[in-house]
C-alpha cells in the first residue's frame, strides 16, 4: 500500500476520533449542566453518596434542611452528617 494512503487513512481515523471525542465532550457539559440544573431547582433534599458512603452532592434544599454548606460536607461520611449521634451506630449496622 502506498505510504500516502496509509497517512491519508490515518488522518481520516483521526479526525473521526477528535469528532467523537468533541461530541462526547460536548454531550458531558450537557448532562452535567442538567444535573446542576435539577439539583439547584429541587424543592426536596438530594444527598448523593459513593460506595464508602461519603457524600458527593448535597442540594441546596439539604443545606436549607440540615444547615451545612456543600463545601463543608462533601467527601464526610453521610451517617456522621445527617444521622443524630445517638442512631449511627444502629444506622451503620443496617
Amino acid at each position: 500500500m502506498p505510504q500516502s494512503t496509509k497517512s491519508y487513512g490515518g488522518n481520516a481515523d483521526r479526525r473521526l476520533a477528535e469528532d467523537r471525542l468533541r461530541y462526547e465532550q460536548s454531550e458531558l457539559k450537557r448532562s452535567e449542566a442538567r444535573k446542576a440544573a435539577i439539583l439547584d431547582s429541587a424543592l426536596d433534599c438530594i444527598v448523593t453518596i459513593d460506595h464508602q458512603g461519603r457524600i458527593t452532592e448535597f442540594s441546596p434544599a439539604a443545606e436549607r434542611t440540615f444547615g451545612y454548606r456543600k463545601d463543608e460536607v462533601l467527601g464526610k461520611p453521610m451517617a456522621d452528617v445527617i444521622i443524630p449521634p445517638s442512631l449511627r451506630e444502629e444506622h451503620r449496622r443496617g
